[in-house]
């Protein structure tokens, strides 16, 4: 059986097409080619076929038919000759999952552009990346193995399996090339897109992030080499996990423009993006659950752990932000904080659990509406506070760290390439600590209690404080004076809209769903006085609980009118303080966790 050869061309990048040719030198009779319907990493059926513009096939006596037996399937007959298929794939898609061409760059995930031959799937997989017609000063950023020459060059590349074909993406054009070396492994970074940045800061930043996580694992880096692929844009962000690489969407004034730029703000998330996708290397790209073990790209892969793939992840994507000295404990806490108040802010969190919402990710996270913090909560966000609370209550009660715990998957799974079981976590966590974890997986995972962090961390000489939101757009992370408990509350998130003020959510129990109001009314009136955005909810804090408010609003084009008695502001902003009479050994439990560098604890 010969492995499957794959062209990638272009003729007319302006006109978003990649145009492919797939030969099979030794066919059988009867070939069945595929197309995935969802990207690893990013848990929504996409269907990738529905960009396939034509596809042909054809040997050397001629045309051959072939016909699709469902959505991103077809079966061709073949006179068992070298058999080559072509199909053209559009590509417009300007995100990290899936594929986008004109004549700036090409960027495409293998999800998108590659048919998979069936049979052929678990054999070496060639690719020729030819230059785009015009594009003459190009080049190629990609992890997938070349097999001669200059890495950055087109020509032949190859991987192991179509496994490993899909998880490198390729990026074309004439990026910025930015390089740095982690733990002796070399690291790239290709810049697409106008951007002004400093070189020598963003690569010390990702230099430290690097080195880390490498070492927190405890072993040789699984890749020998890493590529950040980062498309600049004027707004946006996001980013998708590789096996060597990562795919980032990020905005122009996310980047750091001087040596002295300021790690906080904009430049702050970007770094944090960074790390998080980083850590991916061994958290969900190798230590992944036993549902994703094969791949099934045909269908969802349902699994609970969703919470600890993402979540532990997003716990650590920051605190190695703190470990690594790029930003001090305030900083760590603001956003840790900010964090907390995301959960603590969503009604749904009381519906869902992280176990639900990692098991139903296909079909309400990636699907949100009006309706979904009444009904859901984030896997990522409470994962992370799911993943903190267990770092912290190992390092109370046991020797163990969750950072034990991240090894011990790694060597048992991870580095085997065994699935992870449904309950692996926690029998590893528990096989360390010598601990019974099944109330607090039960309660915090399976269940729909918070994590009671303000007891927790009373134990590491901090104060966790729940405030009354000051603004419609208060995340928290600290204290104000303004915040009251006599402040009226509504119970709705609402932006600005060229007629008034447009309600986004409508919580469930809350004054303005009692009162009959929904999501996509449009306020124009609150007291018989225009509704503007800016002085919204300061009109409506104004007022002491159990005041009635009349509020003008239109629902589609039909003006209502709702009489809401506005409630008491509930306490859904965290901020933290330190603890004024945090023992020695408290303090030094903190410095332990953050790993504070530099930093002399101190007892006062």
């Amino acid at each position: 059986m010969k492995s499957p050869h794959y062209l990638i061309q272009s003729f007319n990048p302006a006109s978003h097409i990649f145009e492919i040719t797939l030969s099979i030198e030794d066919p059988t009779t009867e070939e069945t080619l595929w197309m995935p319907t969802w990207i690893p990493g990013s848990y929504l059926i996409r269907e990738f076929a529905r960009n396939i513009m034509d596809i042909k096939v054809y040997d050397e006596q001629g045309p051959l038919s072939i016909f699709k037996t469902d959505k991103s399937t077809w079966t061709l007959q073949t006179r068992s000759l070298p058999t080559t298929i072509t199909y053209r794939v559009y590509a417009w898609d300007l995100s990290v999952r899936a594929a986008h061409l004109d004549q700036t760059h090409g960027y495409f995930n293998g999800t998108s552009i590659f048919l998979a031959v069936q049979g052929r799937e678990h054999i070496q997989q060639n690719v020729t990346l030819a230059q785009p017609h015009g594009c003459e000063d190009w080049n190629v950023a990609t992890t997938l193995p070349k097999r001669e020459g200059d890495n950055y060059l087109f020509g032949e590349y190859y991987a192991p399996d179509y496994d490993a074909l899909i998880d490198h993406p390729v990026e074309m054009g004439t990026f910025k090339l930015l390089h740095f070396e982690a733990e002796g492994i070399p690291h790239e970074v290709a810049l697409t897109g106008i951007c002004d940045v400093n070189k020598e800061r963003l690569c010390t930043d990702l230099q430290a992030i690097c080195a880390y996580q490498i070492r927190l694992f405890g072993t040789d880096a699984p890749m020998k080499r890493y590529l950040f692929q980062v498309m600049v844009v004027g707004k946006g962000y996001g980013g998708l996990e590789h096996r060597a690489s990562t795919s980032l969407l990020c905005s122009r004034g996310d980047l750091p423009q001087s040596l002295l730029h300021s790690r906080k703000g904009k430049y702050l998330q970007f770094l944090g993006l960074c790390s998080h996708e980083y850590f991916h290397t061994w958290n969900v790209k190798r230590i992944k659950p036993e549902a994703y073990l094969p791949y099934d790209l045909s269908k969802e892969a349902y699994s609970k752990q969703l919470w600890a793939f993402e979540g532990i992840t997003s716990y650590y994507d920051d605190l190695t932000l703190i470990r690594t000295n790029l930003i001090d404990e305030e900083e760590y806490l603001r956003l840790l904080a900010k964090t907390i108040t995301r959960v603590r802010s969503t009604p749904g969190r009381k519906i869902q659990s992280a176990g639900d919402a990692s098991f139903d990710t296909w079909i309400k996270f990636y699907r949100q509406d009006e309706n979904s913090p009444n009904s859901l909560i984030s896997y990522y966000a409470k994962g992370s506070l799911i993943a903190l609370g267990l770092d912290l209550h190992l390092r109370l009660h046991s020797t163990v760290t969750l950072d034990d715990v991240m090894r011990a998957l790694w060597q048992g799974y991870g580095m085997l390439a065994v699935g992870v079981p449904e309950d692996g976590i926690q029998q590893t966590a528990e096989r360390l600590s010598g601990l019974s974890l099944d109330s607090f997986f039960q309660r915090y995972v399976y269940g729909t209690e918070d994590v009671p962090l303000d007891e927790y961390f009373s134990s590491f000489a901090l104060n966790l404080h729940m405030r009354e939101p000051i603004s419609n757009a208060d995340m928290g992370g600290s204290f104000s004076k303004k915040a009251s408990a006599t402040s009226g509350w509504m119970g709705a998130k609402y932006a600005a809209s060229n007629r008034g003020v447009l309600l986004k959510n409508v919580y469930t129990g809350s004054p303005a769903m009692k009162a009959g109001l929904s999501a996509g009314d449009v306020i124009i009136a609150i007291d018989h006085i225009e509704a503007q955005h800016s002085t919204f909810f300061e009109h409506i804090s104004s007022k002491p609980p159990g005041t009635t408010i009349t509020i003008h609003a239109f629902r589609r084009d039909e003006l209502m009118v709702f009489d809401v008695i506005v409630s008491s502001s509930p306490k859904t902003v965290a901020y933290f303080t330190k603890k004024d009479s945090a023992s020695p050994q408290e303090v030094l439990r903190k410095y332990a966790w953050l790993e504070a560098k530099g930093i002399e604890p101190s007892f006062s």
